[in-house]
């Protein structure tokens, strides 16, 4: 017979899932993305194939292990329990038709909406960040067919590694649990 002395809520976890899409960025900027974004709670990450991500990176497929040894040892690191999730590199367009998060937004630095005037989430939501080159006008299209929301950060225009984890922090700030 088992008796159960005390038992381990997983209050690491935010309660918001979230998923932070991300187009492939220049050097080691992703692993840094991957990383933080990691520390901060994020539940899936996908690298995007975009119009002015580097065409270096479109071997990102084979990066995939890399990331989530990063990923790993940042989950060690701030005590999380839970793997994040990653998958393969996808196109912009295939990964707006396939995205079910209840809230979908996508930084632009063309305006939208304060992140504080956007409806709340409720238990999932997505955040699109382009690469340095920024969302073509083709992709925007794209997402807002998709019912993806544009917002912004402020005034400033922020490099795309800023940008991401910024936009996962005040997720996290105002529907997770920062």
């Amino acid at each position: 017979e088992l008796t159960i002395i005390k038992q381990l809520t997983n209050t690491v976890e935010s309660p918001l899932q979230l998923t932070l899409a991300v187009a492939l960025l220049k050097g080691d900027k992703f692993d840094w993305v991957v990383q933080k974004a990691t520390e901060l709670g994020i539940t899936r990450i996908v690298p995007l194939l975009t119009e002015h991500c580097d065409i270096r990176q479109l071997k990102a497929e084979h990066k995939l292990p890399r990331w989530q040894r990063i990923a790993l040892e940042a989950l060690k690191q701030c005590g999380r329990r839970k793997l994040v999730e990653f998958v393969e590199p996808l196109s912009w367009p295939k990964f707006c038709a396939e995205e079910t998060s209840n809230m979908k937004l996508i930084l632009s630095e063309r305006g939208g909406q304060r992140l504080k005037d956007v409806a709340p989430a409720t238990d999932s939501a997505c955040i699109a960040v382009a690469s340095e080159g920024g969302w073509s006008e083709a992709e925007l299209e794209v997402a807002a067919e998709h019912g993806f929301v544009p917002v912004h950060l402020g005034a400033r225009i922020l490099r795309a590694e800023t940008a991401a984890i910024t936009g996962v922090a005040l997720l996290q700030h105002r529907w997770g649990d920062l």
